[in-house]
């Protein structure tokens, strides 16, 4: 088997160990068949870096926040925990089993 090649397909940026965008890569398990097939600029690469993964196919950023999106907030939680039915007859051992979460 050959060794992966440590670039990514979309942009060309190398991520190998030591080019600062080894964390975060990526590895994209399409074969080189598919990837040239869905026009990627660098096929022969064979991870997507962080920067490029986060991005949809517009290049906007995917994860970027609308507005429109309530989010993990403390007071979604916390709403969130009073619509929990809390009954006072169990302990938290009750919940866990005799084994108390242990295996």
């Amino acid at each position: 088997m050959a060794s992966p090649v440590e670039v990514c397909n979309h942009c060309g940026r190398k991520v190998h160990f030591g080019s600062g965008w080894f964390v975060g890569r990526v590895p994209d398990c399409n074969p080189l068949e598919a990837r040239i097939a869905d026009d990627r600029p660098y096929p022969e690469g064979d991870f997507v870096c962080a920067e490029c993964d986060s991005r949809n196919g517009d290049g906007e950023y995917a994860d970027d926040w609308d507005g429109n999106d309530a989010g993990l907030t403390l007071e979604n939680l916390l709403r969130v925990a009073h619509q929990v039915p809390h009954d006072s007859h169990h302990s938290n051992s009750d919940l866990l089993g005799s084994t108390g979460g242990r295996s």
